[in-house]
C-alpha cells in the first residue's frame, strides 16, 4: 500500500508543478528555434520533437525501474501502462496542435 501512496503523492506534485508552469507561460511568445530549457516555452512543433527525443530516455528508465526495484510486478505493469498512455497522449496532442496552429 505504501507504493500507491507514494505514487499518488508524486503524481499530485507533478500535476501541480505542470499546472503552475503552464499558467506561467500561457500567452507568452513560444520558442521555435534555438535552445530552450523550459518545455512550456516551446512551440508545439518543438514540443513534439522534444517528446520524440525523450522516448529513448523513457525506455532506459523503464528497464532500470523493472530490474532495480523490488515492488510487485502488478505495480510495475500498471505504472508502465500509465506512463505509455501519457507519453502517447502527449505525443499525439503536440502533433495535432502543431498541425492545427501551422
Amino acid at each position: 500500500m505504501l507504493y500507491w501512496q507514494s505514487f499518488i503523492l508524486i503524481f499530485s506534485v507533478s500535476l501541480l508543478v505542470m499546472l503552475i508552469l503552464s499558467l506561467a507561460f500561457k500567452g507568452k511568445k513560444k520558442t521555435d528555434k534555438g535552445s530552450q530549457f523550459v518545455y512550456y516555452a516551446l512551440s508545439y512543433r518543438r514540443k513534439f520533437i522534444r517528446t520524440l527525443w525523450v522516448f529513448p530516455l523513457i525506455a532506459i528508465i523503464f528497464v532500470v525501474f523493472f530490474y532495480s526495484t523490488e515492488v510487485s510486478t502488478r505495480f510495475k505493469v500498471i505504472c508502465s501502462i500509465i506512463m505509455i498512455i501519457v507519453f502517447l497522449g502527449q505525443l499525439g496532442y503536440n502533433y495535432y496542435m502543431w498541425k492545427t496552429k501551422e
